[in-house]
């Protein structure tokens, strides 16, 4: 199994029909301990438990930075380790450009955006502590077509840009996790479904100019 022994959080996870849940069950399938955070409203210990006994669900508001490192702290007091962040907790809203009020837009970043940021700066301590880790931030064809899930150039444009923005807080977060003076990205593909990974691959590249293939905490090794 490629995720034998590895615990992975995903936020906003509880979702029975999102790609949150269907990353966790996929996880799980492939022997990772899975923790779900989500609001208490969408019951992620009901969601955790739906997948195993074994696995956990804490609530958590991702845009609550001491909320985010409570739920790490609880993550840790059970497994031990985290080797896997999912950046998944994200909402957009029925609204056309002209639409949007700053509270609209507030909202959409500030869980799209502040909440991966926030979840990426908590469990890094315990990933750089084991000098292993893997954080991956979830975007969406929106970003690259225009438009929300409800489709149309001229709806929910506070959501494609943050998920235009979201992976690159990824890759400044594996940043950390490398040597001074060594850059990485990092880059994950779903071939049409979470449940067949296409590619998954983070290239290193040294203060020389030096090239390293590395593979996340739960790829194949």
């Amino acid at each position: 199994m490629l995720l034998k022994d590895k615990v992975v959080i995903i936020t906003g996870g509880a979702g029975l029909n999102g790609l949150g849940f269907a990353s966790a069950r996929m996880m799980a399938e492939q022997g990772a301990s899975i923790v779900i955070l989500d609001l208490a409203r969408a019951h992620p210990e009901d969601a955790a438990a739906r997948i195993g006994a074994q696995h956990l669900g804490i609530v958590a508001d991702v845009t609550d930075k001491s909320a985010c490192e409570r739920a790490v702290q609880t993550a840790l007091a059970k497994f031990g380790r985290v080797d896997v962040l999912v950046n998944n907790a994200g909402i957009t809203q029925p609204r056309k450009t002209v639409d949007i009020s700053i509270a609209d837009y507030e909202a959409v970043l500030d869980v799209s955006l502040r909440g991966s940021l926030y979840m990426s700066q908590a469990v890094l301590p315990a990933m750089q502590a084991a000098k292993s880790g893997s954080i991956i931030c979830i975007s969406s064809v929106s970003a690259q077509r225009g438009g929300g899930i409800v489709g149309g150039t001229q709806d929910t444009a506070a959501y494609t840009v943050y998920r235009q923005d979201d992976p690159s807080v990824g890759t400044h977060a594996i940043s950390l996790l490398v040597p001074t003076g060594w850059q990485a990205n990092g880059s994950v593909r779903w071939n049409g479904s979470v449940f067949q990974p296409a590619l998954v691959a983070i290239t290193v590249r040294g203060p020389r100019g030096e090239m390293v293939r590395v593979l996340p905490a739960w790829a194949p090794q």
